[in-house]
């Protein structure tokens, strides 16, 4: 059974915030108290040495003990956040060439980056792509500011008009937010978190966010007020449920959008900076959009989901394939 970077990681840090100086923990003692459910089994003690060396890279307060054999211990509690961007970065560098990897790991070590916010700061090449901006940089680290002090975070958030060209959402609310994780996923950077009106968990998009800010006077809701059970279990599921799961052939996809905001922010949260507009019929009220992704059983899924906002003009291959899926939905309830 495999284990992400991340979930591994957060185990192995949650016995280390209970270490100290005099009290150091080594790799038997976490795996020990990590395999309660049996996590570990096929992991043992090389994933506990990777997760250790991965937080020692990043937080210049875990050290080793005075004796080897002792282990390690932590000096300063860090945030669950911060563990979790930390192993974003190190899985990021795991795509990264042999050659440029270890190059990349030396830059960091010479600039002396205490955190992975610092190193995305000073670095955002290795982990992003040219969609992102220094803005969205910026935002990670308010955010991850912000989830170090306990603070919520305000902005404004993006809608779009019938050009996707970007208009602020719910008349130009100023959103108030407790921010309880901040992670890259399908080329754009993600935050959950709850938004204050609402009370409930949410995600926002950084490339949506504007005029953000850390808000000293306003304090951040505990995450178990508005999940039950353990709250960064679900904050990890709920990344897990983003990844890009769009891996068949690339085609430039058209459609036809019946406008209203949510069916523009729909489009946007697919299809991101990629999405073209070229022209509105107001008689209509349907946007003509064109973008490239890639086209599979997720890309039909998401036609079919969402085909009281969309339509799928082009290519053909991507028509027949939601043809042929409600063909096959139709068959199996005797639909003629």
């Amino acid at each position: 059974m495999y284990y992400p970077t991340a979930e591994r990681t957060l185990d192995v840090l949650q016995v280390l915030l209970d270490s100290d100086i005099e009290h150091p923990v080594n790799a038997g003692q976490i795996l020990k108290r990590t395999n309660i459910n049996g996590t570990y089994k096929k992991g043992g003690r090389k994933g506990i040495y990777a997760s250790v060396l991965l937080i020692m890279m990043f937080f210049k307060n875990i050290f080793r003990a005075k004796h080897m054999k002792d282990g390690w211990y932590c000096e300063h509690p860090y945030t669950t956040a911060e563990v979790l961007m930390t192993a974003d970065v190190t899985d990021s560098l795991r795509c990264a060439p042999p050659g440029e990897k270890k190059d990349i790991r030396d830059r960091m070590k010479e600039h002396g980056c205490p955190s992975a916010r610092e190193a995305l700061q000073a670095f955002p090449g290795p982990f992003t792509d040219n969609f992102i901006t220094n803005a969205e940089i910026a935002f990670r680290g308010i955010i991850a500011t912000a989830i170090r002090k306990g603070r919520r975070i305000l902005f404004y958030y993006r809608a779009f008009d019938p050009y996707m060209q970007p208009i602020r959402k719910h008349d130009g609310k100023r959103y108030s937010v407790s921010p309880y994780d901040c992670h890259f996923a399908k080329e754009t950077f993600y935050m959950i978190g709850a938004d204050a009106d609402e009370e409930k968990l949410k995600i926002f998009r950084l490339d949506r966010m504007e005029e953000m800010e850390c808000a000293e006077e306003l304090c951040a809701e505990p995450p178990g007020k508005y999940i039950d059970g353990d709250s960064y279990r679900e904050i990890l599921r709920m990344r897990e449920e983003m990844v890009d799961h769009f891996d068949g052939e690339e085609v430039m996809l058209e459609l036809d959008i019946y406008y209203s905001p949510e069916a523009m922010e729909i489009v946007h949260d697919l299809a991101g900076k990629r999405v073209t507009v070229p022209r509105y019929d107001k008689q209509s009220n349907i946007s003509h959009a064109f973008f490239r992704v890639r086209r599979g059983a997720t890309l039909t899924g998401w036609l079919l989901q969402n085909h009281k906002f969309v339509k799928a003009t082009a290519p053909q291959s991507v028509i027949d394939d939601v043809r042929e899926a409600l063909a096959k939905l139709a068959d199996s309830y005797g639909v003629n």
